[in-house]
């Protein structure tokens, strides 16, 4: 019984220290616009038929006046800090769209020559001797993680069949891409629908 409880409450205050990391990795954004118009063809301009929104929970309102009339209009984007700055940076500046922004986040730095102890290059063997099936196991993964990292592949595909040229004009890639963006986005209706919360 002591076992359990104890057990019990460094479970508690693991996930308390896991709320508050992702809580200090969260940030929110709002771009205003003077008009529905204004908002909604920006939205089309950064996202364009874009099933979902990468990395980034996107709300969209207006206010109405007294009289009926539409005043004001807002995009808000709530997700990792450094999601949603490179999106105010980039996307909400008018330099790019929602591509530009996966881009500009995976984009690596130059390697950096780096001298191992034997027992970190005898770790390092063994993870690279690890199957991807054996990694799975071994790796904790939330279903979150499994969604977006679904997400940026699928859009390393799109973004292939348009800008690498070995697969431009190759339509069954392109259908396939497409296909993919739709089982998503029901992939991601289904867990709103069976797993809240899970994002």
């Amino acid at each position: 019984m002591k076992y359990k409880n104890l057990m019990q409450e460094m479970y508690g205050i693991a996930k308390s220290e896991q709320k508050k990391k992702e809580s200090i990795n969260e940030a929110k954004y709002k771009q205003t616009y003077k008009s529905i118009t204004a908002r909604d063809k920006d939205s089309r301009r950064i996202w364009g038929s874009q099933i979902g929104h990468p990395r980034v929970k996107v709300t969209s309102w207006s206010e109405v006046g007294k009289t009926g009339r539409m005043k004001t209009a807002y995009i808000e984007i709530e997700g990792d800090k450094d999601w949603v700055d490179a999106y105010k940076k980039i996307a909400f500046s008018g330099k790019g769209n929602f591509t530009d922004v996966v881009k500009s986040l995976k984009v690596l730095p130059k390697p950096t020559r780096v001298e191992h102890s034997p027992t970190v290059v005898e770790e390092l063997n063994k993870e690279i001797q690890l199957s991807p099936a054996k990694r799975l196991i071994n790796e904790a993964m939330t279903p979150r993680d499994m969604f977006y990292s679904l997400g940026d592949q699928i859009e390393n595909l799109k973004w292939m069949t348009n800008r690498y040229t070995d697969f431009q004009g190759d339509r069954t890639l392109v259908s396939i891409a497409k296909k993919m963006l739709k089982l998503h986005d029901e992939l991601h209706k289904h867990l709103d629908k069976n797993y809240q919360p899970w994002d």
